[in-house]
């Protein structure tokens, strides 16, 4: 084939798409059959250090060592006399770049310009792949002299290893690492290099004591496998959390060869655990302080009997004085709201504090569910059933009971967050809201709670306040059927629209109320229960609620096999 020269390649050049070779994924050099460089695109430069477009202004000499231009002579010289490509086998490492291996392809562009193109591709991984498969073969043939392997079940477990989810590690009997999978580079930031024949104790973040990694040294040099969590570093020093488990590898004699450590990162699953454990503990010391607070409003209770019995006195002297009547009935007024203002504020509090009793009911199973999954994760793991798909779906089922639990919270704190002004609201959707909270507490007594609620009926008001009056009556209902061990126990809830207004009948079958006390049960301060067992301001301030700030009216009845309670509330009734 004719030689051509610079020039001529030169103008040939300028017929090649510059846009086409900067879009290979290659770096690629356009050369002259003299060597020099006509052209290099976008990755070339870079990989190179050199400016793209050069139009003649560089050799390969520039580029390459001696060694490598030798080789580069060769292929160009078959090149020509064959005509067909040629890949050069090249191992050099261009500046600034951590590339080590590369493999050159050379080409005539065509067969009129003389002009080449040479490729280069990039083989560093594939090499360290191939080292490191080499020394774990070297590694079993040096603890295993003299025996032999099936090479298709070796090969299988090769691939198994290196494409494994979880981080393999194997240390001699030193305790110093031998092997380590790409899973442990991605997890710690160390190359194999770096960590060939070091102690995993450069991964330790300090946080564990000295008496663990003493108590796991004496399990797997004692021949028993070990199983537990670590807390380590990375080479950038972030933490990162392991559940790993590490098994001495023993010869026909019962000697310890080598240590085998498969480890799966948990750091996700413990950020979990640590929230769920704060979450916890917070809401024992909320519960607290609920218990607390609750007792001091019995106490302002008791005090506020006390100072109603002196404004009844003092009632009685203005009556007889007669002397600024319209002053003193204004203070009277003033002090009922806010006796009252406190009552509806013990009565909300004495609410949350059944709600937290409800959400410990509502938690306690799919915390047994928790705890069923993670023993179900390490009993599969520990009979090899677990793949990607297993740990998948075990995660989304994990994630949805904490979604369910996270759910509850936010149900709670939306209840007892105060309603700034009156809406409009479904009888439905706040029937359904109450009895959720209830749910697990009524199961867990036993007592079958039936509902049948009309979907399209709508009322006007304080959402919150009327969700408050339908659990105090639920809660009572539940208190009744309880103490009277009531068989088959069932509370019935039925609502709908009557004329212009919504009916609610809330139904029990605990027997029904004494008739000789029936009449009083709305009465502040009255309770039919045992001493600390209620303040007597819950039915008292349902009776607020619905007659005063709704509009409404409630009654109790009794009937053959119990009580029942009758809301009734005008439908959509607006402000003002």
């Amino acid at each position: 084939m004719k030689i051509h020269n610079t020039e001529i390649a030169s103008e040939n050049h300028n017929k090649i798409p510059e846009s086409f070779l900067n879009a290979l994924p290659l770096p690629v050099l356009v050369l002259t059959q003299e060597l020099v460089v006509l052209f290099s695109n976008v990755r070339a430069s870079v990989l190179f250090g050199i400016k793209p477009l050069l139009k003649g202004e560089t050799r390969v000499e520039e580029l390459f060592e001696p060694e490598l231009l030798k080789i580069l002579h060769q292929g160009v010289s078959s090149l020509i006399k064959s005509g067909e490509s040629k890949d050069l086998d090249f191992s050099f490492q261009p500046k600034d770049t951590t590339v080590t291996n590369l493999i050159a392809k050379l080409a005539f562009i065509d067969n009129h310009s003389g002009l080449m193109l040479m490729s280069f591709r990039d083989v560093t991984p594939e090499e360290n792949l191939k080292r490191r498969l080499e020394r774990l073969h070297k590694t079993f043939d040096s603890f295993h002299p003299g025996k032999t392997h099936d090479s298709i079940v070796f090969r299988r477990l090769e691939e198994a290893v290196m494409q494994s989810a979880n981080t393999i590690v194997i240390t001699n009997p030193d305790g110093n690492i031998i092997f380590a999978n790409p899973r442990f580079e991605e997890t710690t930031g160390y190359t194999f290099e770096e960590a060939y024949m070091q102690n995993p104790r450069i991964l330790k973040s300090g946080d564990q004591p000295d008496w663990y990694y003493e108590e796991l040294w004496k399990t797997i040099s004692s021949g028993k496998v070990w199983k537990g969590e670590f807390k380590n570093r990375n080479k950038a020093g972030g933490y990162y959390w392991e559940s790993a488990t590490i098994t001495p590898i023993k010869d026909d004699e019962g000697n310890v060869l080598e240590y085998l450590a498969i480890k799966e990162e948990i750091t996700e699953r413990k950020k979990i655990e640590e929230k769920l454990e704060k979450t916890l503990m917070d809401m024992e010391v909320s519960n607290w302080e609920y218990k607390m607070l609750n007792q001091d409003l019995n106490h302002e209770v008791e005090r506020r009997k006390t100072v109603e019995s002196e404004l009844n006195l003092q009632k009685e002297l203005l009556q007889e004085l007669n002397e600024n009547l319209e002053s003193q009935v204004d203070a009277e007024v003033k002090k009922n709201r806010q006796k009252d203002e406190l009552m509806l504020l013990q009565s909300r509090q004495a609410a949350m504090g059944e709600m937290i009793g409800n959400i410990a009911h509502q938690w306690r199973q799919p915390l047994n569910a928790i705890g069923l999954m993670v023993y179900d994760l390490t009993d599969a793991f520990r009979f090899g059933e677990i793949d990607e798909n297993y740990i998948t779906k075990s995660e989304e089922n994990i994630t949805s009971v904490l979604q369910h639990m996270s759910g509850t919270i936010d149900d709670f704190r939306n209840f007892f967050k105060p309603n700034k002004e009156k809406q409009t609201f479904t009888l439905y959707d706040v029937v359904k809201t109450s009895v959720s909270f209830l749910d697990a507490t009524l199961k867990n007594s036993g007592i079958r709670l039936i509902t049948e609620i009309e979907k399209d009926v709508s009322l006007y008001g304080y959402s919150s306040e009327f969700a408050q009056v339908l659990l105090n009556i639920i809660n009572n209902a539940r208190d009744a059927l309880s103490e009277n061990h009531s068989p088959n126990p069932v509370i019935r809830i039925s609502g709908y629209r009557k004329d212009e207004y919504a009916c609610i009948k809330i139904i029990d079958n605990a027997g029904g109320v004494d008739p000789a006390i029936i009449h009083k049960i709305f009465d502040p301060y009255f309770t039919s229960k045992e001493q600390g067992k209620g303040t007597g301001v819950g039915l008292y301030m349902s009776k607020t609620i619905i007659e005063r700030n709704m509009g409404g009216a409630i009654s109790v009845n009794n009937l053959r096999n119990g009580a029942e309670f009758v809301i009734t509330v005008p439908l959509k009734k607006s402000e003002g």
